[in-house]
């Protein structure tokens, strides 16, 4: 957006100089808001933006340089904790701060003994950010599936809160709430990497005192949480879940309607 407004600037301060070319100095010194109001005046004539970006994450509105925050690990934000950052500081993943679900079934609905098997979603998406990929095809699929029943994938992906005014998950944003602060949606269930960052972050302790702050509660030992990950090998009905226990992160692989496991939502920033 700068660089296609460049040649645009370029005429206003062409503008600006003709104007001042035949200008004749009071006494005193020119102001700075003289200065200023011409400029945003030759700006305005040419019915330019008055909010240019300037690169990635610093915007420009009228004289005001602006830039997104830079986050480090253990910081509330959005409404959750972050637990992971990238290069940049101004991107990565936030936790929610309670389990969306301390019960659920990865795919709900199907009951293999019973003859009735979960289909194959190909949830197999990895990495920061697939974790969504994997969800929407767990929301999707279900709905088609057996629409009364529920998983791991919708309880995460339902999950709201008002950033704006909450520190805790008590604040949903509900549907058809009048209200100004900023509601936050955009939660999912991880894929297994995202679900291992957020253990070994919670087994370094680097989310503890935020947690604690905010009135939230770290991921529980000894208690399974789903990735949105299906196993990568047959039959479909094998889904991924990882638990912390004896101060190790260990995998458990599992019928994905055997067993109802907790689900905790996380997002990207």
């Amino acid at each position: 957006m700068f660089k296609k407004s460049l040649p645009k600037l370029c005429l206003a301060l062409s503008l600006i100089a003709t104007s001042l070319s035949g200008y004749t100095a009071p006494s005193n010194p020119v102001s700075e808001s003289f200065v200023r109001r011409l400029i945003q005046d030759a700006l305005n004539s040419l019915n330019l933006s008055s909010t240019l970006t300037a690169g990635s994450g610093i915007s420009i509105t009228n004289d005001t340089i602006s830039t997104d925050p830079f986050l480090s690990i253990g910081d509330f934000y959005q409404g959750g904790v972050v637990f992971y950052v990238d290069a940049t500081g101004r991107h990565g993943l936030i936790v929610s701060l309670n389990d969306q679900s301390t019960s659920v079934p990865w795919f709900g609905g199907c009951d293999s003994s019973g003859g009735t098997a979960c289909p194959q979603l190909l949830a197999q998406a990895n990495g920061n950010g697939a974790g969504l990929k994997n969800t929407v095809l767990m929301v999707d699929r279900q709905a088609l599936f057996d629409v009364s029943a529920t998983n791991a994938g919708i309880v995460a992906s339902t999950f709201s809160v008002e950033s704006a005014t909450g520190k805790n998950d008590a604040n949903v944003c509900n549907v058809g709430e009048i209200n100004s602060a900023i509601c936050v949606g955009d939660w999912y269930l991880p894929s297994s990497n995202e679900l291992v960052q957020l253990l070994t972050q919670t087994l370094a302790g680097t989310l503890t005192t935020t947690m604690t702050t905010y009135g939230g509660t770290l991921p529980e030992t000894n208690a399974p949480y789903w990735a949105s990950n299906e196993s990568s090998t047959s039959p479909a009905t094998n889904a991924v879940a990882f638990s912390i226990s004896g101060g190790v992160i260990i995998t458990v692989g599992d019928f994905k309607e055997a067993l109802n496991y907790r689900a905790r939502a996380i997002r990207t920033f």
